[in-house]
């Protein structure tokens, strides 16, 4: 799966040269968060990772190719443009996305439902922050979750079809889209509505 998301991650990055450097950022600074990914073992799935640890070096690896492509889909695919920026980042909204993350995570001890349900809750409410603060964010908003939702299907049904066993990855019961649970395709819709307009956001970048 990994192979398949660099690949995608590598063509946005050559044929974009105008977002590099946000594919880059984005994924430095959302890619420590994999740590929640703790609390999905067994929960939510058992992935196999090296060393059979339950955050593995290959979720830090996944997830910054994943945010890559969350943080430009929008922009690629639409032809959009970041216009004036500051200079520096608002240090202060990252704390308060640390913070969603430290009370999603108090939750979850005291509501004891799985806990995929609690990550999407959180990439949504801090999306709404986002919007809350930048309505001129709202549609980089949508579209982002809208086409990073689709081109994470597209992996994850590749990645199905060249290691079928992989699918039983997945612990949690339900309805499956395809070869995926529901769940992973909320989750992929809530994480594009989220790190797609978060550099924008950070850098009060303006999209033309």
């Amino acid at each position: 799966m990994i192979v398949i998301t660099f690949c995608v991650w590598l063509v946005l990055f050559i044929y974009s040269k105008n977002t590099r450097k946000e594919m880059v950022i984005t994924g430095i600074l959302v890619t420590p968060f994999v740590v929640i990914d703790y609390f999905t073992v067994p929960m939510y799935w058992t992935p196999k990772t090296l060393f059979n640890i339950p955050v593995g070096i290959e979720g830090f690896i996944f997830t910054f190719f994943l945010s890559g492509i969350a943080a430009v889909i929008y922009e690629v695919v639409m032809r959009k443009r970041i216009g004036k920026k500051k200079d520096k980042f608002n240090t202060n909204s990252i704390v308060i996305f640390i913070a969603v993350t430290l009370f999603v995570i108090l939750l979850f001890w005291f509501i004891k439902i799985n806990i995929i349900y609690f990550i999407i809750l959180e990439n949504m409410f801090s999306s709404g922050v986002i919007c809350f603060f930048r309505k001129d964010l709202l549609k980089d908003t949508i579209y982002s979750a809208l086409f990073f939702s689709s081109v994470n299907f597209i992996i994850f049904t590749l990645w199905g079809l060249l290691v079928p066993s992989a699918l039983n990855w997945w612990t949690i019961k339900g309805i499956r889209l395809g070869v995926i649970p529901i769940q992973e395709l909320l989750f992929s819709f809530s994480f594009g509505a989220f790190v797609g307009p978060l550099y924008e956001y950070l850098t009060n970048g303006r999209i033309k």
